[in-house]
């Protein structure tokens, strides 16, 4: 079948900088997400929050294990 695509991600709560690692949240960031197939993705693949790489790491590690949530339960890549 088609390849499974990521609708996005949504940060729900975060205590980071304003104007920094709170920049996560905001829909440029979130459009690193849009239109991926779901498999697991590195810092190389979005554009990062410029000076706040640690918020950016934490929010494409999240999205990652929710990828690997979803493969688990429909039982594979792409199933």
């Amino acid at each position: 079948g088609a390849p499974l695509l990521l609708g996005g991600e949504d940060v729900m709560d975060n205590d980071e900088t304003p104007g920094m690692g709170s920049k996560v949240a905001d829909e440029d960031f979130k459009a690193n997400f849009i239109g991926r197939t779901a498999q697991p993705l590195v810092l190389e693949d979005i554009d990062a929050v410029t000076g706040a790489t640690i918020s950016s790491k934490a929010a494409l590690g999240a999205v990652n294990l929710a990828i690997e949530a979803f493969q688990t339960v429909i039982g594979g890549a792409g199933a």
